[in-house]
Order: structure tokens, then C-alpha cells, then sequence
């Protein structure tokens, strides 16, 4: 009798309140400056531009060297931040980037 009510509890109690998991992005975006983004803006209209007119070969070597900036620029931007979070002390950077692809468990519960 005890063995049947291990083998049905478990599958009854697994159905009622299955796991599920939750990925945890961090949204620490603080590279993006307000000049990043007008720049990143300025090359999607470049882009439309560039793909509405093929013709023009200014435009593609204007959007090319924008482009190659922009990613500078924020390649750089990027490489800012990291180095003032490597200052920081050991418990503040394990609190700011522990949250990439931590789970959390969600229980669901079921009204049978």
C-alpha cells in the first residue's frame, strides 16, 4: 500500500505544481549614453538610405566609416564600464553580473 502511494504521490504533486524557470537578464545598460543612441539612430536611416539607393557609392563607403565609428565608439563605451566595475569591491561585482543566467524556480499552482 506504502509503495503505491510513493509511486502515485509524486506524479499527482509533479502535475498539480510543475517547476518552471525563469531566466534573469540584467538590464545594466549604463554605456548607453544619449550620444550612442543618436548615433545608433542616425545609422539605421543611413541604412535605409543606403539599401533605397545602391546606385550612389558615396553613401555605402559613408555609411561603412559610420558604422566602423559607431562601433568604436561603443566597443569603447563598453570597455568603460567593465573597468569601473573591476574597481568596484568583489561582493558589488558578483551582485552586478550574478544575475546573467541565474534560474529562479516558479511554482504554478494548478486548481484540479
Amino acid at each position: 500500500m506504502y509503495n503505491r502511494f510513493e509511486c502515485i504521490f509524486p506524479r499527482h504533486y509533479g502535475a498539480s505544481f510543475p517547476v518552471l524557470y525563469k531566466y534573469c537578464r540584467s538590464n545594466d545598460n549604463n554605456w548607453v549614453t544619449k550620444g550612442i543612441k543618436i548615433s545608433c539612430t542616425k545609422k539605421r536611416e543611413l541604412y535605409s538610405l543606403y539599401r533605397n539607393i545602391k546606385d550612389n557609392i558615396k553613401i555605402k563607403d559613408y555609411y561603412k566609416k559610420y558604422c566602423n565609428i559607431v562601433k568604436r565608439v561603443i566597443n569603447e563605451a563598453k570597455e568603460n564600464n567593465t573597468s569601473t566595475i573591476r574597481e568596484q569591491p568583489l561582493q558589488t561585482r558578483l551582485k552586478l553580473h550574478g544575475k546573467f543566467k541565474k534560474k529562479k524556480k516558479i511554482w504554478k499552482l494548478t486548481v484540479i
